[in-house]
């Protein structure tokens, strides 16, 4: 039997549906649908998402019911019911005397309600199999989770609430603006090490208002429920960024060389370890900025706010 994995990437290949738009759909991160993909997570926590996943892929009952099945879920549709058993009424019968009867007889009536409690039984009978089928598939996917985790991370993976980046639109300076949009270059950047840390639950929105101050963004911020806030503007590919957080009421000033995609790793890593001592674990903030300090050609700036970063994880 095919994986939830395996069965989701081979519906979204044929339905056309990128990981982006189906996260949407679902309301979680993109990382989700790709953790989903490739077995890293094995299977939504609600039966809800399974539902909406097969509506917006437009499956076929058969299909909806089987990606339930491999995601530990019972099927949506009752079990069919033989051809068999489906008849309530008897097969006419030869009347034994052609003389007109009297009073009506049992004996049919009899007849008639036992099919009706043979077919009940029936279901009942397969509805408890599916049950116990269903226990099973779970336990195993539950059992497969567990396993997954643990070789995935070195320590226990918790459940957080979904962390957001709030990116507000990087302005231009002046000067001759560079060949390309430098705000969905640092998107990408940080999507990137969100992806290669395997981080679940976090989302990048891009503010569709500019922000020009740090009490704006504070104020965008706590609106959206963003746990850090990143703008600024641009002259050419040199970019001064502004960074703010939760544990952060003041702007902390960042340049970086948005055309260098060292810089911008760096940057995106900085983030990964602000987002990873939020949930508590240390050793991916410590190792995040360790990459980060390894890059080559890093403004003197970013790379001392990089080295204090990395002394304040006990």
């Amino acid at each position: 039997m095919e994986s939830f994995g395996e069965l989701l990437t081979r519906y979204m290949s044929r339905s056309g549906i990128s990981d982006s738009e189906l996260a949407r759909h679902l309301g979680v991160s993109r990382q989700t649908i790709f953790r989903w993909k490739e077995g890293h997570t094995a299977r939504p926590r609600e039966r809800d998402d399974v539902l909406k996943i097969a509506a917006r892929l437009r499956l076929s009952d058969t299909e909806r019911d089987t990606l339930l099945l491999a995601a530990g879920f019972p099927p949506q549709s009752a079990p069919a019911i033989p051809a068999a058993l489906a008849a309530t009424e008897p097969a006419p019968q030869p009347l034994a005397s052609a003389e007109p009867q009297l009073a009506p007889r049992t004996a049919p009536g009899a007849s008639r309600t036992r099919p009706r409690w043979v077919v009940l039984l029936f279901v009942a009978v397969l509805t408890v199999l599916a049950a116990v089928a269903s226990s099973v598939t779970f336990l195993n996917t539950l059992e497969n989770s567990k396993i997954a985790t643990v070789s995935s991370f070195p320590t226990p993976a918790a459940v957080f609430a979904e962390q957001i980046i709030l990116l507000g639109r990087l302005q231009s300076g002046g000067g001759d603006p560079p060949n390309f949009d430098v705000t969905a270059r640092v998107r990408q950047a940080i999507e990137r090490e969100l992806d290669a840390a395997r981080l679940d639950r976090v989302r990048v929105v891009v503010s569709p208002n500019e922000i020009t101050d740090p009490l704006t963004a504070e104020t965008v911020r706590t609106r959206s429920g963003a746990v850090l806030a990143l703008w600024g503007t641009y002259q050419g590919a040199a970019t001064t960024l502004q960074l703010i957080s939760p544990t952060e009421p003041t702007a902390q000033t960042l340049q970086i060389n948005s055309s260098s995609p060292d810089n911008l790793r760096a940057l995106a890593l900085l983030l990964v370890a602000q987002l990873a001592r939020q949930r508590s674990d240390s050793d991916l903030a410590r190792a995040a900025l360790t990459q980060a300090l390894a890059l080559p050609n890093l403004p003197a700036a970013l790379q001392s706010y990089l080295a204090t970063e990395r002394k304040e994880i006990r």
